[in-house]
């Protein structure tokens, strides 16, 4: 096993910002309904910047890491960069060979973040 499948199996097992925010500014969720992945985001705001950020769900390894990954990556990005990641960001963050597939999975933390910035609630 490589440091990169290494790296996903500890976020994982041990995810980060893994919970729900009891008060946020931006709140989303979203599904892969081809597996059943599951994730919900909650960011928590102040100048225009991203202090804290939580999240829950269930779902495979990847969905699961990529969630914690991305979240640990979000805390004090502004808005605007955030708003900017995109699926080549999800792709080196994880730093694995995704299939079509397994892409999907690496990708769905991303959608669930860009709904919570464009629609949020």
């Amino acid at each position: 096993m490589d440091l990169y499948q290494q790296n996903i199996l500890d976020h994982y097992h041990h995810p980060k910002h893994k919970g729900k925010l009891p008060v946020a500014d931006r709140h989303n969720e979203a599904a892969n309904t081809l597996c059943g992945d599951k994730v919900e985001l909650w960011i928590k705001i102040d100048n225009e910047k991203i202090t804290t950020v939580g999240w829950d769900g269930e779902g495979c390894v990847l969905t699961q890491a990529a969630c914690s990954l991305l979240c640990e990556k979000l805390i004090n990005k502004s808005i605007t960069e955030a708003t900017t990641l995109d699926p080549q960001f999800m792709q080196q963050l994880v730093a694995v060979p995704l299939g079509p597939t397994r892409l999907r999975c690496a990708l769905l933390p991303l959608e669930v973040l860009q709904k919570a910035l464009k629609e949020g609630r």
